[in-house]
């Protein structure tokens, strides 16, 4: 029909069709009577009116026909988008239509839908088909919108709504109790998807939904950040006078908020509320619980939070040498990190006294054990893997300069940051494993030795065939990208250490090394995206020195026949091969032929480094964070590394075993890791009842795709009536240092004759 003209007497039963241009519209009796009487006697053209109204247009059509004219039913908007959206009534979607006319070319639901909401769905539609990562984000999308309608939808908007989640739940099924319309019910749901919600709001039918959808994928709204915030600030346990008790009580919560599904913005909120916790509560702050902030606050916040406990110091120095980086890392770092904080003359001589037998420890077993290449606790073991490449993987080598242990795990940290959100998929840290550096430890003694796995005098024999590494300048992304299954990239940039050799006050040598840190981040995570999809990709990550955590006083005087670098004084290349001084309490010279090296080298015991000469004489003052001797944190080195695509982490665990009721008992743990991740099992957190968590710590290695058996001795075995509702939380840490809870399933059964758990009477009638 057209718009403007037409043959026919047009008839609007509905009510509802569009007016022609220059027609009038007849709605009474009266109108019609008329202008049927304006006609002239057996005219059979009709006039420009539409008639509207079924009783009317029933009498019109009768008429008009019997007048031997002939009619057309107008096409009715409102039916029409009953087929659209069948959930509507013809009155809703009439008032559809007047609130918005662009409604009737809406092909299904979900296009109505986004024309009613243009500003605040704009991530629909979806796809039939979509991916998980979609599917999850559109959920998100959802949910957020659905709980944002506090105040209700219009009566006509909600068929739409319901319309649109009808399909949704018939096409993605796996997902269907999260389609919710109710926004009540839709907040919940975010809150326990992001791990936030009380125990009683939680709902059960929801579980399997957003366990099967991972991490919630979106950034939190303002408003939802802040809710993020109460929620947590309210869950945190009250502090009691007893200060181990709070310690306990913290660490559980902690634990309690550390499930995989929370994003990392959630997870860096929670450390907020728990800083500020333990910052006016300082009777809830543990070494463990400052462990566990590092790696989510800045290092600003974490150097304010350290005095707050000191670490244990150390014991006495173990043997065996994987046992010694267990002491360094765990023991020793924490507790030498605490005292440069706090400058305590008595925790300085402890740093003093633990570093120097350390120092004496590794010169008498470094010959013998610690220069190969044959097991983990060695660095050129890595480096002999690093230089055989998969043939279908990509393999970026970065060596860095002058990275300790406390910053490499700072970088691992950065890149997880930088590639979260990179096309190709992100780096996720698989393995942090501490081990042996070559001595001394300065750059002209390591750096070549580590790149081609063999120590400095087997150098001449080592093939070194490889394409030129790339230098600190280079275009690294650039690099990457021309990279071609079988491929290794080394990459030698300087950083961070000439920043540390700045004569800068310590807080802004963490502010500027931080940067370096950071742009380090920027380009290993730009390009290990730049590798094109197919190939695997691992960047490894290792450093030619460590350096001391402090400065040191340039004290000792080097023969002059020996060139300083700072806490090591080494032969000059023209000068005789014989010991340039006898060793004493500061200085022990290493032999070439024990240690392979080219020449005799001193390397520094204790805390000071060599003078720096100067014409005739030498130069003093002190020495930023200087390198060269033989602390630990000159010679724990890390070697860490990165996948693409790694996966998330995946843990199963279970606890087994029986016991009697109230008596101490001994139960089995077992955890499987279904992950390609390196991991620690911190501890494991286990409640019955009423009573206080009971922690138990572990520091057990879980390697990938294994399982691994643990007694653990519970002090008072469960009643059957507390297992079922027991809270038994697994924590694990991944080698970013980052930590993760997971359930732990209770399979516990009681041997004793009476458990207050069973009735005994009552099944026999009493």
């Amino acid at each position: 029909m057209s718009a403007s003209a037409t043959s026919y007497l047009l008839l609007d039963y509905t009510g509802d069709a569009l007016l022609p241009t220059g027609y009038d519209e007849v709605t009474t009796e009266v109108a019609w009577l008329e202008a049927a009487s304006a006609l002239p006697d057996g005219s059979t053209a009709p006039p420009l009116i539409l008639v509207r109204g079924a009783e009317l247009c029933g009498w019109a059509k009768v008429w008009w026909e019997a007048r031997g004219g002939e009619v057309n039913k107008c096409a009715s908007p409102s039916k029409e988008l009953l087929q659209v959206c069948s959930k509507l009534t013809i009155e809703q979607a009439k008032l559809l239509l007047q609130e918005l006319p662009a409604a009737q070319k809406a092909a299904n639901s979900v296009e109505l839908l986004t024309l009613l909401y243009p500003a605040t769905v704009s991530w629909l539609p979806i796809s039939a088909h979509p991916t998980a990562d979609t599917l999850q984000k559109h959920i998100a999308h959802w949910l957020l919108w659905v709980a944002d309608q506090t105040a209700g939808w219009p009566e006509h908007h909600r068929p739409v709504v319901q319309a649109v989640v009808t399909a949704y739940q018939m096409h993605h099924p796996q997902v269907a109790p999260l389609w919710l319309t109710d926004p009540t019910e839709a907040a919940q749901a975010i809150r326990q998807w992001l791990g936030v919600a009380s125990e009683g709001s939680i709902q059960a039918v929801l579980a399997p939904g957003l366990s099967w959808l991972g991490a919630f994928p979106l950034a939190l709204p303002p408003t939802w950040q802040e809710q993020v915030r109460s929620a947590f600030a309210e869950s945190l346990p009250a502090v009691t006078a007893d200060s181990a008790a709070a310690v306990v009580a913290t660490q559980a919560w902690w634990a309690q908020h550390l499930r995989p599904e929370q994003p990392a913005a959630v997870r860096v909120t929670a450390a907020h509320v728990l800083a500020d916790f333990v910052r006016n509560n300082p009777a809830a702050a543990s070494l463990a619980l400052l462990k566990n902030l590092e790696t989510e606050l800045p290092p600003a916040l974490i150097n304010q939070l350290r005095p707050l406990v000191a670490p244990p110091v150390p014991p006495p120095l173990p043997t065996s040498p994987a046992e010694v980086l267990t002491w360094t890392t765990q023991a020793y770092l924490p507790y030498r990190q605490w005292q440069v904080a706090n400058k305590q003359d008595a925790a300085t001589q402890l740093v003093g006294k633990a570093a120097r037998e350390f120092g004496n420890w590794l010169l008498q077993v470094y010959p013998t054990q610690l220069l190969d290449a044959v097991h983990p606790y060695q660095q050129l073991y890595w480096s002999k893997q690093a230089n055989r490449p998969g043939p279908n993987e990509v393999v970026i080598w970065v060596i860095a300069d002058g990275l300790g242990w406390a910053d490499a795990q700072n970088l691992l940290r950065l890149i997880a940051d930088e590639s979260a959100n990179k096309s190709n998929g992100a780096l996720a840290a698989t393995l942090a494993q501490p081990c042996f550096g070559l001595l001394p430890t300065i750059t002209s003694h390591t750096k070549e030795p580590l790149r081609w796995g063999v120590p400095f005098s087997h150098l001449a024999q080592a093939d070194t065939t490889a394409p030129p590494d790339l230098k600190s300048n280079a275009n690294l992304a650039a690099a990457a990208a021309k990279a071609q299954p079988g491929s290794l990239l080394v990459w030698r940039p300087y950083d961070p250490d000439p920043i540390y050799h700045q004569q800068v006050d310590a807080d802004v040598a963490r502010d500027l090394v931080q940067g370096a840190l950071y742009t380090l981040a920027t380009r290993i995570a730009t390009a290990a995206n730049a590798v094109p999809p197919g190939p695997a990709v691992r960047v490894l990550i290792t450093t030619d020195h460590g350096r001391l955590l402090s400065d040191s006083p340039r004290e000792m005087l080097a023969p002059s026949t020996c060139k300083v670098e700072g806490r090591t004084a080494h032969l000059l290349a023209d000068a005789p091969a014989v010991r340039p001084a006898p060793d004493t309490d500061e200085v022990r010279w290493l032999d070439p032929k024990l240690f392979c090296l080219p020449n005799w080298v001193g390397v520094a015991l204790g805390e000071a480094a060599f003078r720096i000469p100067v014409g005739e004489t030498t130069h003093g003052g002190r020495a930023p964070y200087p390198h060269g001797g033989v602390w630990p944190e000159e010679v724990v080195l890390p070697w860490l590394e990165l996948v693409r695509d790694a996966g998330p982490v995946k843990v199963a665990a279970s606890l087994t075993g029986a016991g009697r009721a109230g008596f101490p008992g001994v139960a089995q743990l077992r955890l499987r890791n279904d992950s390609r991740h390196h991991l620690t099992v911190v501890h494991v957190s286990i409640r019955f009842g009423a009573a206080t968590p009971h922690i138990v710590p572990l520091h057990q290695p879980s390697v990938p795709l294994k399982t691994i058996d643990v007694s653990i001795d519970l002090p008072s075995w469960p009643h059957s009536s507390e297992v079922q509702s027991g809270q038994l939380v697994v924590v694990v840490e991944t080698a970013d240092g980052k930590q993760a809870s997971f359930p732990v399933d209770a399979n516990l059964t009681n041997t004793g004759l009476q458990d207050r758990g069973v009735d005994i009477g009552a099944e026999f009638g009493f």
